[in-house]
This record gives C-alpha cells, structure tokens and sequence, in this order.
C-alpha cells in the first residue's frame, strides 16, 4: 500500500493536498522529493520520506494492518530527526483507526516542540480524496480510492426490525435448504438422462452447469439454479442463465424461444441472458417434478444438432 500510495503522489493536485495534510506549513512538493524505503542506517527505513537537503525532512511511517511496531518506531527515527539541522522535520504515523499497538507508538514520541509529529487514519486518504471529488473526477483515483475503502472503511451492514425478526426464525433457512434440494433432485435428473454437470456451490450462487456429454462435443448447454445476485435484483430464487456471447446465439435464441412459449421473458443481466422458474411452478405440489422436467426439455433443445 505505500509503494501505491507512494505512485499517487505523482500527481500534483493529490500530491498538494496529501503535504497540506501531513504537514501544513511545508509548502509545494514535487515528487521527485518524495521516496520510499530510503535507507537511515543505524537509525531504520522510514516507509516513505519527504525530504529536500537544508530545507525539510519528513518521514512517514505506514501501517495497513495489525504487525508491531521495531526497536527503531519511533525512537530511532525521532533520534535521527533530532540530529537533522534543516528548519522544518516531522514524523509521521499512518495507519487503521483500530491500529493495536498505536498507544506504544505514542508512549514513544518526543516532546520536543520542534519536531512535528502526527498521526493520520487512512480514512484521512479516503476523506482527502472524497472531499476534493478525486475520485470522480478521475478513473485512477476512483480505483484508488474503492480499494482503500475495502481495506480501511468496510461496509456498515445494518438490519430492518421486521428482517431481524424472520431472521431469528427458522423461515429463512428452511427456504434456503429446500432450494438447494430443488437443484439436488434436478442433478440427478440431469445425470440420469447421460448429461454431466459441474458444481457452482459459493457465496454468488448454488447452481449447476449442465454439458451435453458426447466425448466429440462436450459443450456446456445452461446455467440452473440460485444465483443470490440475480434474485435479489429480480425476485425470482430459481434461474435459467446462458453466457451472452457471440458463440452462444443459437442456444441464447433457443433459450428465449422455449421461455416464449411458456409465458417468461429472458433478462439480460451481468453479461447473460437469463430467465426462471415462475411463483406458480414453486407453488404446485409436485414443483420439484415440474421444474425438473423442464429443465431437461429445455436442455434437449440446447443440444448441437448431431
């Protein structure tokens, strides 16, 4: 994260505001002013220096997560500041809000008044950039700017009483367990019928792929399953989906032909063309029977014509 941090400030507007940041009176900085890594000998390697012979000497010291502090932080680096004659030096502490050894970085610093010493959160970097519109005046800086909220700002998740509540009933898992099974009992369908399958069982969805077995053209015909994004976005929890490629347009037309004549429409979503099992399918008796037959009738019309 320094080295990136470190690109950053090679440009100017970022490079400006970050010197305003860390040291107010410091004034105009170019970059080749700037390093990383520069070696003190005896006294450690700072992370990253902002320094210019007889005139200042900064240095920044980064931490992006919880790894201590060495015998050199900051002692060593608030002696090699002391012996330095230049007016303006400072030593600068970056790192998370939560940083666990931050009070025995403090416990270290110096009381000399002439030696400018702070501490910034890198939600410091992150308000810096959204306050001047950085990243949405620049592409870079927004890439820049989302990697640093991953890492230092995570998401608040807050809950709705009345999804709290079904939350703490067993509701929602049993939705959940009787989907899978759904996708369960059409595998095995699928595999009876001399189809083979591949597995897709992570945090974006349970599903299978489905792939015509003939040793001369294995070929994946369609996507079945719960593809969490796709029913949050549409409600609907069971989905047929097809890569949106030039390669696939036949079995993409089939696809939206065979959903025609049953009434669904086909979506584009993400890159795929996608539809589903419809409300009333789920609430026959015998769904399971049901949304497996289609999916076979469906998958038989996908196959290459031989």
């Amino acid at each position: 994260m320094t080295e990136l941090l470190y690109n950053y400030l090679s440009y100017k507007f970022f490079r400006d505001k970050f010197i305003e940041l860390i040291h107010p009176q410091l004034g105009e900085v170019s970059w080749e002013q700037c390093s990383t890594q520069e070696d003190l000998g005896e006294y450690g390697i700072p992370d990253m220096s902002i320094t210019e012979p007889d005139q200042f000497d900064i240095r920044i010291e980064v931490k992006v997560q919880d790894s201590g502090l060495t015998s050199n932080q900051p002692f060593r680096y608030i002696e090699y500041l002391n012996k330095s004659k230049v007016k303006t030096k400072g030593l600068i502490f970056l790192c998370p809000k939560k940083y666990a050894h931050l009070e025995e970085w403090k416990t270290g610093l110096s009381d000399d008044p002439q030696l400018h010493q702070d501490i910034l959160y890198w939600d410091d970097i992150i308000n810096l950039i959204e306050e001047n519109e950085f990243h949405i005046q620049n592409p870079l800086f927004s890439e820049f700017y989302n990697l640093l909220c991953s890492w230092f700002r995570p998401l608040e998740i807050t809950f709705e009483h009345s999804k709290i509540k079904r939350m703490f009933t067993n509701e929602i898992p049993k939705i959940i367990l009787q989907l899978f099974e759904v996708v369960h009992q059409v595998e095995e369908q699928v595999l009876k019928e001399g189809y083979s399958v591949s597995r897709n069982k992570n945090s974006n969805e349970y599903a299978i792929t489905i792939k015509n077995n003939d040793q001369d053209y294995h070929d994946s015909l369609v996507f079945f399953g719960v593809w969490y994004d796709f029913w949050k976005a549409h409600k609907k929890p069971l989905c047929y989906a097809i890569k949106d490629i030039p390669a696939n347009k036949k079995k993409i037309d089939i696809l939206a032909a065979y959903m025609m004549k049953q009434g669904k429409e086909t979506l584009d979503y993400e890159g795929w063309k996608v539809s589903y099992v419809t409300e009333e399918t789920i609430h026959e008796s015998n769904s399971t029977e049901l949304i497996a037959s289609e999916t076979l009738e469906l998958v038989k019309q996908l196959e290459p014509s031989q």
